[in-house]
């Protein structure tokens, strides 16, 4: 899935966000043109649409990650049960690596450092989360 999704040229993958950012678009306008409008004051709904379409894209590179990493060391753990957590940790990230790199050779998209800070960030909270919050 995560490989789907950076396979899609760039006006797909803007195609693929932007239906959740048209809404929250409407939304902006509203509160924009509400009584409540001041709060976001000089805010142009450019800059709006930049910022959410920024945060939706970053969020779900995180969440990938964050799923992906349960999923191997999930599986792991049946065949390495002592190693499973490093093993694991080290797949998901390299998977991220791999994922910016695959993105060179997709037309209009380009490998972000940050997207790999952000993926190994996604996979990193799962590990802590899975290992200490819900130790088994």
């Amino acid at each position: 899935m995560i490989f789907y999704f950076s396979s899609q040229n760039a006006a797909e993958s803007l195609d693929t966000s932007n239906s959740l950012v048209l809404y929250l678009m409407k939304l902006f306008e509203a509160f924009k043109n509400s009584r409540l409008g001041f709060i976001v004051g000089d805010l142009s709904v450019y800059t709006f649409r930049s910022f959410i379409r920024m945060i939706i894209r970053k969020t779900a590179h995180f969440v990938e990650f964050f799923i992906l990493y349960i999923i191997v060391y999930e599986n792991l753990k049946e065949y390495i049960p002592t190693k499973a957590k490093g093993v694991g940790l080290a797949i998901a990230i390299a998977c991220g690596f791999l994922d910016e790199f695959h993105q060179l050779f997709v037309y209009g998209r380009a490998a972000s450092f940050v997207d790999c800070l952000i993926d190994g960030s996604g996979c990193l909270l799962a590990y802590f989360i899975w290992h200490h919050l819900f130790k088994k």
